[in-house]
């Protein structure tokens, strides 16, 4: 055995040397006469006459306050308050005992009361009766062994006169002693060896028992060194540090010291180490210093932390336990908050520094201890010097050290010397080391290291060379960052210990195994890593039809037949899923959710998850709802049990509540998640027919609320009340009343905020809808209000409401609010409430953020056609057209995204669809028809139905997107029996759209402002009954939109072909046309992205040709980078068409190359430059950068049909490294 260092030997010789010289000076001498006295003249209960140096005094009393009360300019200490008490409060010195002989006191009541004295609880002598004077009273009784907190009480039992009922004392005094004990020399352990400590006992003893505890851990280890009959020591909860600064506790061989008792129990299977924390602190010094002793010591269940690091040859080692030829047990302990003291040059082993030491450590977790020294650390947690501790179940996460090794210094272990640790079952994760690659290490060697670890069936960042099922992958802890590091149910530190591991080292009952937390360790097949096992959720099955005699709620064939069965069954996370049915709790009883047990209703009966589950939700007064029906009380009430907005219920129908409040839910103090619900025919007497809920926060997405009635208060469905937040998404308020304010919801307590709900057919004498009262607020998104007795009511808030149709409120275009009169057109404004083809409410909805619940109300999806609808509908369709009006017709409408529907009394005029990013614009569409078959405008002749669209204000974003207008069969027959059967100009095959930018008074064709465009690139399809054709085109600014047949002999030029080429270091434009007629010239226009176009050239036109004609232009100085070329072919009366576009790229000839680019309605591009076989993935960026398309290894060409028109950056990531990007241009 190595002999202990000279500082240890010197720490010990001076505490005997203390105790010998404190014991033998003045154990024989005692402190005779007054322990305390007061005649409180100084109306000041803090400043006694007398107290003894060894005793700490305060006062408090019960039953009425202290006051000073003066009879003849002497004050004495008054109540007032029938039957209180005097209470004073001793305090001795550690050490130190008192013995009372007496205590004398003047008194006076108004009543004849009588005073009783009491020691610790004990009556100390007889009572006293009293008047009104203030005679003395002495009681003498010797009380001995008076030690750590003396309660001294003069308790007043007054009589029945009220004007009566007060008391006076004045100069108290005690008498008595106060003398040093030794509590290790006093202390006897009990008949099995235990001897009791307990920090807060109010009676130290021997340390025999619990009721006479030892006050203080160092007296039970002092007495365990001395007295081989202490076998083990219990400690009790609380925080217990050395005797003196720069001491540490030794552990003893022999003795096992468990913690984490309460301080009652009789075993130690009845403690739980995690809630009774028992905590050893250090006190400048490591915490506990451990020299020579075996494996018979045991510590089992502390907390150690707050270590500073033992001295030992200037470096500062083991913050919380230093063992030398040391091999103790440690089980269930906690090491945190340790530290080496970063001044010294070198800091090693932040919890634990071994040297020459093989202790066993199980099941222990280490985190946020921190070996640092100001030039080096290592062994964040643990240092080994030619050590070989066994580390079983133990885990190691958020360690730190501060080596200058590259390679590591151990964020969690570091290992020196000949150190072979054993490391089996073990996490370690996320433990910091400053020089280390990633600044992360686990497990380092320290040179010289000639060591062999063994690490087997662990879970170690970074991995392990040479170790044996070792996993690299995080151990998904429940929350680290309020250090829970229990794993959760997909982690794989599950079922992945050593099969061989023996279980006998855990503690238990010798049948099951325990971990940390005193959950049993042999749940499966295989231990888990680290110190917790992972309890299996159960999913309890509910099933009323059920009617097996063996229903234990495992299976849906041994299903409860109750829900109030597995709710007794149930634990936290499990699952409780209940089939259709009617389940009802006892008469005037109430169902209590259970906070971390996930509920699911609206199961068949044979479901394996809840996503398989109907769909949508049956609930409400559907077939195959599961209903839980009252019983003359709230449905479910939940008060202050920790329910959290991560507890879920989803899928039930709470139907017939009746209660005071919250007919169908009465929730208090508590948050809560409710989904694919109904609350149907609930009422309260008072408020919240169907919830009532204050102090927490409540989300509730697509759920129904439908006749609830607060009879004689607020709020028929909903009432939010004092600190109380609700979420409303996707939901539906219908038919529900209040008799004062609120029909669907009053809220008074905090925010309410309600996104996607329709509010219809609900009365309440104001705020027929809702009601908002200060200090609650509310934000309305994307919601109905409307067809209620009336509709918001606020006092002293404010309602915050975004593109939503609100009842009551006028326009306000800024917020795409419409006029709250507008007919939101549901389906069946009685029963149905989704919406008609044509409802205002159609893609009116604002915001793109990701919905919290997938679908609608009725599961549909909840974004359809680019933008969400207002109310808890979506509409599952385009809006299409079944007729139109044949007059002049004028639809102002505002566009934020997707297709919008520009419809009046029903019928389509067009739709719009924002294509460059999110657009807001308010947008006028006029259709007008001609009273003759076709609309001429000179040589031109167009169907007659023709369509301005202006643009009235744009807010944000670009004017560019897809338009299609509307025709009917009719309209196109008549064209094409007047003109395009005999000019080979039939409709829709020969279908030519005309735009006229600009303004015009008229609308007419000829009468704009601006110039003629002609659009050839059209998608023409019908109505489903064939009788409306719908033209679809791409537009970069709106005009006034007409409709042609006509063959290029009315129209500009035939283009045959147009090619653009590199001649040197030029752009050489050729092109030929077929026929010209009245054409004048073509005008060259140049751009580099596509957007912005400017004239580079202009060539004359043939004017009239029959023939092939051939022209060309060179372009001289092309930029550098992607050329785009297109003609402007323009006729003599100033109509025009433009060419297809062509792109040449300059300044990088030997690299990529993208064709055909632009890329005009076309699949696929190829890619030049780069074999395929070189690529690794070619990625497409849009305008902000954001990836649209990835293809790994292409083996051709590049699919670009699903993107949208616009500039486009192509990257080709080659498998050498080199990357090559080039500029693309799109046109469908």
């Amino acid at each position: 055995m190595r002999a202990k260092p000279l500082h240890a030997y010197f720490y010990f010789l001076l505490k005997t040397l203390f105790v010998t010289l404190l014991m033998g000076f003045l154990v024989p001498q005692q402190a005779f006469g007054q322990l305390y006295s007061h005649n409180f003249n100084n109306q000041n209960v803090n400043s006694p006459q007398t107290i003894s140096s060894r005793i700490t005094a305060s006062w408090n009393s019960e039953g009425g306050s202290l006051y000073y009360r003066p009879v003849n300019n002497n004050y004495g200490l008054a109540i007032v308050g029938k039957n209180h008490t005097y209470v004073l409060t001793l305090t001795m010195q550690e050490r130190y005992q008192a013995e009372i002989t007496s205590i004398s006191f003047k008194k006076l009541s108004g009543d004849n009361a009588t005073f009783q004295i009491k020691v610790n609880e004990q009556n100390y002598g007889a009572s006293f009766g009293s008047d009104n004077n203030l005679l003395t009273a002495t009681r003498s009784v010797t009380v001995s062994k008076l030690r750590n907190t003396i309660t001294i009480k003069i308790a007043v039992t007054n009589g029945n006169d009220r004007n009566q009922q007060y008391s006076e004392i004045d100069d108290l005094v005690i008498d008595g002693t106060v003398s040093l004990y030794d509590p290790a020399a006093e202390a006897t352990p009990d008949a099995n060896g235990i001897l009791y400590v307990n920090k807060n006992v109010n009676s130290p003893g021997s340390g025999g028992s619990w009721d006479s505890a030892l006050p203080q851990l160092y007296f039970a280890f002092e007495a365990a060194r001395n007295k081989p009959a202490v076998k083990e020591i219990w400690v009790a909860k609380a925080d217990y540090q050395p005797e003196t600064d720069g001491g540490y506790f030794s552990m003893v061989s022999g003795v096992k010291v468990y913690g984490g008792f309460y301080g009652f129990e009789d075993s130690p299977l009845g403690r739980n180490v995690l809630d009774n924390r028992t905590t050893l602190k250090g006190r400048g010094n490591t915490v506990i210093y451990n020299n020579g002793i075996d494996n018979t010591a045991r510590l089992d269940g502390f907390y150690i932390a707050g270590g500073a690091g033992f001295l030992a040859d200037g470096v500062s080692v083991g913050a919380g336990m230093y063992n030398v030829s040391s091999s103790p047990t440690i089980v269930n302990c906690i090491f945190t908050d340790n530290k080496t003291d970063p001044a010294r040059e070198q800091g090693r082993g932040g919890a634990i520094y071994n040297k020459d030491s093989s202790p066993a450590i199980i099941q222990s977790l280490f985190y946020l201890n921190e070996a640092k020294g100001s030039s080096q650390g290592a062994g964040g947690a643990i240092f080994n010097e030619n050590s070989s501790p066994v580390l079983t179940n133990c885990t190691f996460t958020e360690n730190s050290t501060s080596g200058s090794a590259a390679e590591g210094s151990g964020g969690a272990i570091a290992n020196a010397g000949n150190s072979s640790p054993q490391i089996r079952n073990t996490i370690i994760w996320s433990n910091t080391d400053d020089a280390a690659a990633g600044g992360i290490s686990s497990i380092s060697a320290i040179a010289p290291f000639d060591g062999t670890p063994v690490v087997a069936y662990s879970l170690v960042q970074g991995g392990f060379s040479g170790g044996t099922q070792i996993i690299d992958a995080d151990p998904q802890f429940e929350n680290p960052s309020d250090h829970n590091y229990r794993q959760r149910n997909t982690s794989p530190a599950i079922n992945a210990g050593d099969p061989a591991t023996d279980l006998n080292i855990f503690p238990g009952d010798g049948e099951f195994p325990n971990d940390l937390s005193a959950n049993n360790r042999t749940l499966s097949t295989r231990i888990d890593l680290g110190v917790f096992e992972v309890v299996p959720l159960v999913k309890w099955r509910v099933n009323a039809a059920n009617t097996a005699e063996n229903a234990d709620g495992l299976t849906w064939e041994t299903a409860f037949p109750t829900l109030q069965q597995a709710l007794d069954a149930a634990s936290q996370d499990d699952e409780i899923w209940v089939a259709k049915g009617e389940y009802q709790p006892g008469p005037g009883e109430s169902f209590y959710l259970i906070h971390g047990v996930k509920f699911y209703g609206g199961f068949a009966g044979n479901e394996s998850a809840p996503d398989q589950r109907p769909r949508p939700i049956q609930r409400g007064n559907d077939a195959g709802a599961t209903i839980l029906k009252g019983n003359g009380a709230s449905v479910i009430t939940n008060l202050y049990n920790n329910i959290s907005v991560d507890d879920i219920f989803d899928g039930f129908t709470i139907k017939g509540g009746s209660a005071e409040n919250g007919g169908g839910m009465y929730l208090a103090g508590v948050s809560m998640t409710i989904t694919n619900c109904a609350f149907v025919d609930n009422q309260a007497s008072r408020s919240g027919g169907a919830i009532f809920h204050s102090d927490g926060f409540v989300s509730i997405y697509s759920t129904i609320f439908s006749g609830n009635n607060a009879l004689d208060g607020s709020g028929g469905a909903v009432r939010s009340s004092e600190y109380a937040y609700s979420y409303l998404y996707s939901c539906l308020f219908i038919g529900n009343t209040a008799t004062e304010t609120g029909g669907a919801i009053m809220s008074d307590g905090y925010d309410m905020t309600m996104i996607n709900c329709t509010v219809s057919r609900n009365t309440a004498p104001t705020g027929g809808a809702i009601g908002i009262i200060s200090p609650a607020s509310s934000r309305i998104l994307n919601s109905i209000i409307s067809g209620n007795s009336s509709g918001l009511f606020k006092v002293n808030t404010s309602f915050e409401i975004t593109t939503s149709i609100v009842q009551g409120m006028a326009a306000d275009d800024s917020m795409g609010v419409p006029d709250g009169s507008i007919d939101p057109q549901f389906t069946d404004p009685n029963s149905d409430f989704t919406l008609k083809p044509c409802s205002p409410a159609i893609n009116r909805g604002y915001g793109t953020d990701e919905p919290p619940v997938t679908g609608d109300l009725n599961g549909n999806q909840r974004i359809f056609n680019a933008n969400i609808d207002m109310g808890a509908y979506e509409f599952q369709g385009i809006p299409e057209a079944t007729s139109l009006a044949s007059g002049e017709q004028s639809v102002d409408l505002f566009v934020f995204g997707g297709v919008t529907a520009f419809s009046k009394d029903c019928q389509t005029l067009a739709f719009i669809e924002p294509t460059d990013g999110p657009t807001i614009a308010n947008m006028l569409v006029t259709s007008r028809v001609a009273n003759t078959p076709t609309l001429v405008a000179g040589t031109k002749v167009f169907v007659k139905r023709y369509i301005d669209i202006t643009p009235q204000q744009v807010l944000s974003g670009n004017m560019v997107g897809n338009v299609t207008l509307l025709f009917t069969k009719q309209e196109f027959d008549d064209y094409n029996a007047a003109y395009g059967n005999s000019h080979n100009a039939k409709l829709p095959a020969k279908l030519k759209v005309v735009a006229y930018h600009g303004t015009s008074a008229s609308g007419l064709p000829e009468t704009y402002s601006g110039e003629m465009e002609v659009i050839d690139h059209v998608e023409v399809t019908t109505s489903p009954d064939g009788n409306i054709y719908m033209v679809k085109f791409a537009v970069t600014e709106f005009s006034g939109f007409f409709v042609s047949g006509q063959s290029a002999g009315a129209l500009p030029v035939t283009l045959v072909s147009f090619e653009a080429n590199k001649k040197e270091n030029s752009a050489y434009l050729t092109w030929q046309t077929s026929s010209e007629i009245n054409s004048e010239a073509f005008e060259i226009q140049h751009s580099t992205d596509g957007k912005a176009w400017k004239n580079i050239g202009r060539v004359a036109a043939a004017e009239n040709a029959a023939t092939f004609t051939n022209y060309s232009y060179t372009h001289k100085n092309p930029a550098k980078g992607d050329n785009l070329y297109r003609l402007k072919m323009v006729d003599t009366d100033g109509t025009f068409a433009y060419s297809t576009i062509r792109n040449l790229r300059f300044g990088d000839e030997a690299g990529l190359t993208l064709f055909p680019n632009p890329a005009v309605h076309v699949r696929e591009i190829g890619i030049r430059g780069v074999a395929n076989e070189d690529i690794e993935w070619i990625r497409i960026y849009n305008a902000e950068g954001k990836v649209v398309k990835e293809v790994s290894q292409p083996k051709g060409n590049v699919e670009v049909s699903g993107l949208p028109d616009g500039t486009y950056q192509v990257g080709v990531f080659q498998k050498n490294g080199l990357v090559q990007t080039s500029k693309m241009v799109i046109l469908n």
